[in-house]
């Protein structure tokens, strides 16, 4: 009976897994000013106007995001911090 229910769940799982889609491809990852026009943005894509914005931390400067590609408007991340 275990065997069964394992295998359910795991079923279940891949199922729900297989829906998954990302908040947006690398490309499209808004600049600063995108930010400012996202509308009803989701957590993701609240970390990231945070992480990019140079009011609000500016935590490029120091950190390098692993986005690829990287966005063309976007400076260089920094490479100080982890």
């Amino acid at each position: 009976m275990m065997h069964l229910l394992a295998a359910c769940g795991s079923a279940l799982l891949l199922v729900a897994a297989s829906g998954y889609v990302p908040v947006a491809t690398a490309g499209e990852w808004p600049t600063e000013k995108g930010c400012k026009n996202v509308k009803d943005p989701d957590s993701v894509m609240k970390g990231w106007c945070a992480a990019i914005s140079r009011k609000k931390g500016n935590c490029l400067g120091c950190h390098h995001a692993m986005v690829n590609p990287w966005p063309e408007a976007l400076p260089p991340g920094g490479n100080i911090g982890p």
